[in-house]
């Protein structure tokens, strides 16, 4: 027959979707060694897998056995040797007792200004879930989060996805509903970690374009910094390693213009060579 340039595995399709207490088997073939994996081994333990060869072809068969809602997910067929090179099906199981597809974690940690993903996915199609900021839990007066595409996504697959964590702490509570079935509430809180996000060197640049400066007359220094995200940035001044302090002659002025680089400005009144001559 013809090599089989990836991975296999039967039954086919994208997606499968078995009953609760039902078992699965699923078959992986391929003409490189393979390796499977799939969700979390502590949560799923109702899983085993027999390797065998047939001739030059690795054959991988993946067991479930009494299966539920913690065996959702995706179960991946991966060469060992590159891989790039894989097959892959998403399993569900429809379980009145387990409508969540994961053991949520209490806590999810990620960074500021940067995308996190709340992991509520349901382990059958016909599990509707709602996202809610806050922990009550008689389901009033909470904000329920409405995915739009920008700041808010959804897939179920994934879970909800949040484009930028701004708060540093965020109560959420993923509630799972489905047609005879208990409604299941799982809570969590997202602790946005501060980002170390790189700071270009700064710039300084004289306001007046010229190098060269008149003795008598006033010296106008802005120092610009270009930052990756929005972020406080504080300026120090110093003349030959000696900080500047404002008083006399010096002016300092934050963000004198708007503008999204941070920007300081220094002004030097009277300049004279004895005075001002240096770094």
């Amino acid at each position: 027959g013809t090599l089989l340039s990836v991975p296999v595995i039967t039954p086919g399709g994208n997606e499968y979707t078995i009953k609760a207490k039902e078992n699965l088997k699923l078959t992986c073939k391929s003409y490189e060694d393979i390796i499977w994996s799939y969700p979390d081994v502590n949560a799923t333990n109702n899983i085993h897998v027999n390797t065998s060869h047939e001739g030059v072809l690795r054959i991988s068969e993946l067991f479930i056995n009494n299966a539920n809602g913690l065996n959702v997910g995706f179960y991946f067929c991966n060469e060992t040797g590159n891989p790039q090179s894989f097959a892959s099906t998403y399993l569900y199981v429809d379980d009145n007792d387990q409508l969540s597809a994961n053991v949520i974690p209490p806590q999810i940690y990620g960074k500021r200004y940067q995308s996190v993903i709340i992991p509520c996915k349901p382990s059958h199609p016909s599990v509707d879930v709602k996202l809610y900021s806050g922990f009550r839990t008689d389901g009033e007066n909470e904000f329920q989060i409405q995915p739009d595409g920008s700041e808010w996504s959804y897939n179920r697959t994934v879970g909800f996805t949040l484009a930028h964590a701004r708060k540093l702490y965020t109560h959420y509570t993923c509630l799972f509903q489905k047609n005879g079935a208990n409604d299941e509430r799982k809570m969590l809180t997202v602790i946005a970690t501060k980002t170390f996000n790189f700071i270009h060197q700064p710039i300084i640049e004289q306001v007046n374009g010229s190098v060269y400066n008149v003795e008598g007359e006033a010296l106008n220094l802005k120092c610009i910094v270009q930052t990756e995200l929005s972020q406080t940035v504080t300026f120090t001044w110093k003349f030959n390693g000696n900080e500047i302090k404002v008083g006399g002659r010096y002016d300092i002025i934050d963000n004198f213009v708007e503008s999204r680089a941070p920007q300081c400005l220094l002004q030097v009144k009277n300049i004279t060579r004895n005075q001002d001559q240096g770094n």
